[in-house]
């Protein structure tokens, strides 16, 4: 996989108002709006001179123009003043990553999102720390704990399918398509990406940003948002 300087520019400048703004100005790519979102979200904090405000702006056009799921969310996160509009979403210092792994595990586990600290629990997770002796949390509390359904391998299917139809060259369309046909899907269109480093590096991108916003929607629809912070 080749290196992503857009990501590693954005993490660098996720604590400065100013140079965030500089890097997003000069490149925000549709396929890195939630990455982009998420940063300005934490940097705005300390945005007393209103350095992020043009680009903000940018930022909630292009994701109501591209309208992945969250991008609505997170456009309006972004549109609003918490100062003067509260969200009604209660914030949760959640890692949407880990949010999303917890979603793509197989359809029917039962994960859990601690609503106290934020950290999430695949069954996967909880099953090597019962065994372990190590589980402490008690999951059936619905004060603390908020129930994650794993939901099986569609919606990483589906977004195959979408990165794919932007790919231009029909050699590589073709190939990429005969590998998601069947069973051992992922294993065969990760293998045939590798022949592509450019392409490869751009899947992970796409794949992450698809899957933030994923994330987001289902954490909004169950009445809460991530605190800003919180790493891509």
């Amino acid at each position: 996989m080749g290196h992503d300087r857009w990501i590693d520019d954005l993490r660098a400048t996720r604590a400065d108002p100013t140079a965030l703004a500089e890097l997003l100005s000069a490149e925000l790519p549709n396929d890195g709006l939630q990455h982009a979102g998420n940063a300005t979200l934490t940097a705005r904090v300390d945005d007393t001179d209103a350095a992020l405000a043009k680009i903000t702006t940018k930022q909630i056009d292009a994701l109501r123009a591209r309208g992945w799921d969250g991008d609505d969310i997170l456009a309006d996160t972004l549109e609003r003043d918490p100062a003067t509009s509260p969200s009604k979403l209660t914030p949760v210092d959640v890692d949407l990553e880990e949010l999303a792994d917890a979603l793509a595990e197989n359809a029917g586990s039962e994960g859990f999102l601690d609503l106290h600290d934020g950290q999430v629990w695949t069954e996967t997770i909880i099953e090597a720390s019962r065994d372990a002796g190590l589980l402490e949390v008690e999951f059936n509390d619905p004060t603390r704990c908020l129930l994650v359904l794993g939901q099986g391998p569609e919606a990483p299917y589906r977004t195959m399918q979408q990165f794919i139809a932007t790919i231009d060259d029909h050699d590589t369309v073709g190939r990429l398509t005969d590998a998601t046909d069947g069973k051992g899907a992922f294993r065969r269109f990760y293998t045939q990406l590798q022949r592509y480093p450019d392409l490869l590096t751009r899947w992970h991108r796409f794949n992450n940003d698809t899957r933030l916003g994923q994330a987001r929607e289902w954490l909004a629809d169950h009445g809460y948002q991530p605190q800003p912070g919180q790493p891509n």
